[in-house]
């Protein structure tokens, strides 16, 4: 019998996998498929601390912190790169409105500024439409892969017992869990939940409803080129990110504003064609690239695109999960806090508890920083 038994083997279970471990503790990781199978190896691999509501401000400005040391913990590259965010505003109304964020950033230690559309041109960007933007030199990229892969085998080395290709099939609750997969049985006193837009029916098994909904977002990658783009660009109003990799590819995402939820993941030309498009409007640059593959993952959303992260419904049934589109660059903190959690810990209480379960019944301020 583990202590705990880790549901999801995204980049975040696998975090509080080692976090766990690393703190002496006796954790199984159970994943159905491989680690990395869920969003985590389908997102673009940002690293970002400019958001709209403070709470996930602060929560991010830890992440990117432990994100800076996080190769030597992990003895791994992990191919980070902080060029920072370049965030596109469309017009002077959003203009205003990230002047406002960057004043709340600022006020709790995020170093983002205002560019005007000269700087812009700096970066290589064209602006086109754009009246202005927000960078943060602190922002940036890593790989996904390699950091769920180095939290997994740190986790391994010190004691964790990883289970992939093993699928959860029952959850019943008497003064402890047991947990029942389709091919073993686990006994554990803690519970965490961390298995992205599945996480909702993995909570429906202990009659806990959560309020997530899967949301399509679609992603591109083009052949390679000279390096040309320091920052991860980005826009709210147009709903982008693109960023260039250490091998010289262009990793982009693009969903319409008018999306709804679903569970089909298949990639559509249609995508291609116009996120292409979009993206050339700024980066005039890769108009002659061709795109090599593309592919669509999930974001795991709630009502207030903020994460769930805490118990919810029993003491021990710990959730991590509900990051609406932001959980590879949150990862290094929420495995720590939730570790602290299990342990006892009242370190990152603070932090954490406004993205408790509970907020739910009183409401709280929306975070308006999710992009496709």
């Amino acid at each position: 019998m583990s202590k705990t038994v880790i549901i999801g083997g995204g980049v975040n279970g696998a975090s509080i996998a080692y976090n766990l471990a690393k703190l002496g503790e006796s954790v199984t990781l159970i994943e159905r498929g491989y680690i990395t199978d869920g969003a985590t190896g389908k997102c673009g691999g940002g690293i970002r601390t400019q958001f709209t509501t403070e709470e996930t401000c602060r929560i991010a400005l830890e992440s990117s912190k432990l994100f800076d040391s996080l190769a030597e913990e992990l003895a791994c590259d992990i191919e980070l790169r902080k060029g920072g965010y370049l965030i596109l505003a469309h017009s002077d109304k959003e203009l205003e409105e990230f002047k406002e964020n960057v004043r709340m950033q600022n006020s709790i230690g995020v170093p983002s500024r205002i560019l005007t559309v000269k700087e812009i041109e700096a970066f290589g960007v064209e602006p086109y439409d754009a009246v202005g933007a927000s960078f943060c030199k602190m922002d940036g990229v890593a790989n996904p892969f390699k950091v769920s892969f180095g939290y997994r085998d740190r986790a391994k080395e010190l004691g964790a017992d990883i289970r992939t290709h093993e699928e959860v099939r029952k959850i019943s609750y008497n003064g402890g869990f047991e947990i029942l997969t389709d091919k073993n049985n686990y006994g554990a006193d803690f519970v965490v939940n961390a298995a992205g837009y599945e996480s909702k029916k993995i909570a429906d098994m202990l009659g806990v409803s959560l309020p997530i909904e899967p949301y399509k977002h679609e992603i591109f990658a083009t052949e390679a080129m000279d390096h040309f783009l320091d920052p991860m660009l980005m826009s709210f109003s147009k709903n982008f990110y693109i960023s260039q990799t250490v091998r010289g590819e262009l990793v982009g995402g693009y969903s319409p504003l008018e999306a709804e939820p679903t569970e089909d993941l298949t990639p559509t030309l249609s995508f291609a064609i116009r996120a292409k498009k979009l993206f050339e409007e700024h980066l005039p640059q890769i108009k002659s690239l061709r795109l090599l593959r593309q592919w669509a993952g999930a974001y795991d959303m709630t009502p207030d695109a903020l994460p769930i992260l805490g118990p919810a419904g029993y003491e021990r049934f710990i959730q991590a999960n509900g990051f609406s589109g932001h959980g590879f660059m949150l990862s290094p903190f929420v495995g720590r806090a939730i570790a602290s959690m299990i342990t006892g810990s009242e370190r990152y209480r603070d932090l954490v508890s406004s993205f408790s379960f509970e907020r739910f019944k009183r409401g709280v301020k929306r975070e308006k920083g999710v992009v496709g």
